[in-house]
């Protein structure tokens, strides 16, 4: 169970390489690379370049990503992310000026051959 107000963040001087799994809010503003799964949100801020591919329940993006992300309630690129990737939530939007390269997919949908 998440923790109300729990927040972990990876400052602009920081470097994640690898595995990373957290509950709450996490924040990053520095470089990150590998897989990432929480049990919350994740705000990529606009200093902020990840290649990963991301699980999470909300996902805000500002900076640089490169990968995949699975949310499983929503996406927003802000104007000033640079997103290429594979995206898949129930809720996507993207603010005019942000860059966008790759496919979206609605999880809500079910195909049933």
């Amino acid at each position: 169970m998440m923790k109300k107000g729990a927040e972990s963040v990876f400052g602009p001087d920081s470097f994640l390489d690898g595995d990373y799994s957290c509950s709450g809010l996490l924040r990053i503003e520095g470089r990150a690379r590998g897989k990432i799964s929480i049990d919350g949100a994740l705000v990529i801020a606009q200093e902020a370049r990840v290649e990963a591919d991301i699980e999470a329940q909300d996902v805000i993006v500002a900076g640089i990503l490169i990968g995949s992300i699975k949310a499983e309630k929503s996406i927003r690129l802000t104007e000033t992310a640079k997103v290429r990737a594979r995206l898949s939530s129930r809720v996507f939007s993207m603010e005019q000026g942000a860059l966008f390269e790759g496919e979206v997919a609605d999880a809500s949908i079910q195909i049933r051959e």
